[in-house]
């Protein structure tokens, strides 16, 4: 992987960067393992993977992957031509659309679930302790981070610990799917399973800290 990354560094990644670089070259491995197994999931990585594209290309990001690399992604159902984009778009609002379906919409209407006032509901996304995206001219909270009436113990230090530039759907999916790093009983279970159920808040922290 290293060696693959090296010959596209100076298109992809910032010269320089070596943080950047490992941070890239990791996302990418995970991003390719999951629309590898195919399913919804497999849809929603292949629709947000062809819209960064879309934004790459222009600055030549695409045009320098190998052709090895580019028969990778399409073996798996991505594309990579300017036709693609409506198609992306389609699938990514109705991965949207899921996520505002399984989320509470509105302060007012979070403060009411937490049974705080709403003003402490923006304090909490203030200091990361709640997570909330933009969700037209309201916020959108998921509901996976409530947990018996309150947040998800733990919670904060995992959001701390995240890319607060992540997209919405990044931050949903990782939250929500299974996560080998993260056993019980030798099952596998996604971050906010572990964390309802009581795991070490340390060890989801640090796989967030990778996203």
């Amino acid at each position: 992987m290293t060696q693959r990354m090296s010959s596209v560094e100076s298109h992809f990644w910032p010269v320089g960067s070596e943080r950047v670089r490992r941070k890239g070259d990791h996302a990418l491995d995970r991003l390719h393992a999951v629309a590898g197994r195919g399913g919804s999931d497999a849809t929603i990585v292949v629709a947000l993977l062809e819209s960064a594209a879309d934004a790459a290309e222009s600055h030549g990001a695409i045009s320098a992957l190998p052709s090895a690399e580019l028969h990778q992604w399409r073996a798996v159902g991505a594309t990579f031509d300017k036709r693609s984009r409506a198609r992306n778009d389609e699938r990514l609002v109705d991965a949207f659309g899921s996520l505002l379906g399984r989320s509470v919409i509105g302060d007012a209407a979070m403060a009411e679930v937490l049974a705080v006032d709403k003003s402490r509901v923006s304090q909490r996304v203030a200091d990361r302790s709640l997570y909330a995206f933009t969700a037209g001219d309201e916020r959108g909270f998921p509901r996976w981070q409530i947990f018996e009436g309150k947040a998800l113990p733990g919670l904060k230090l995992v959001l701390r610990s995240l890319d607060p530039e992540l997209h919405p759907l990044s931050v949903d999916h990782w939250f929500t799917t299974e996560n080998l790093d993260l056993e019980i009983d030798g099952t596998p279970v996604s971050p906010a399973t572990w964390l309802a159920t009581g795991g070490d808040a340390h060890n989801a922290a640090n796989l967030a800290a990778d996203l």
